[in-house]
């Protein structure tokens, strides 16, 4: 049996979260990933400004915002991280494709 460093369990957190993403496990990233409450912080794709929402209403708005989207594919890497004993920063580079057959 192996162990896991702290950083390669945050690592594989922000992993879960792209792939659950990808794949809309939503009850699996309400359950795995986000507290019950999380700072959504979107600003930087012009979503406004951060706010306190619940994980059932960031998963039922990408849920929505995902409706006609044949394919969803994130990926990342270059991961920074830091911890102390109560919080972490995982920093990344991350892409989105959204594939829409009938798109024009």
């Amino acid at each position: 049996m192996s162990t896991f460093s702290i950083r390669e369990q945050l690592i594989e957190i922000v992993n879960k979260l792209f792939v659950y993403t990808d794949s809309r496990e939503w009850q699996k990233i309400q359950e795995e990933i986000f507290a019950k409450k999380v700072l959504f912080d979107m600003s930087s794709l012009g979503a406004g400004d951060p706010a306190e929402k619940t994980s059932q209403e960031i998963c039922a708005m990408w849920n929505t915002g995902f409706q006609g989207i044949d394919a969803i594919h994130h990926q990342s890497g270059n991961f920074l991280v830091t911890a102390t004993e109560n919080t972490a920063t995982v920093f990344c580079y991350a892409i989105a494709n959204h594939y829409k057959e009938a798109a024009t």
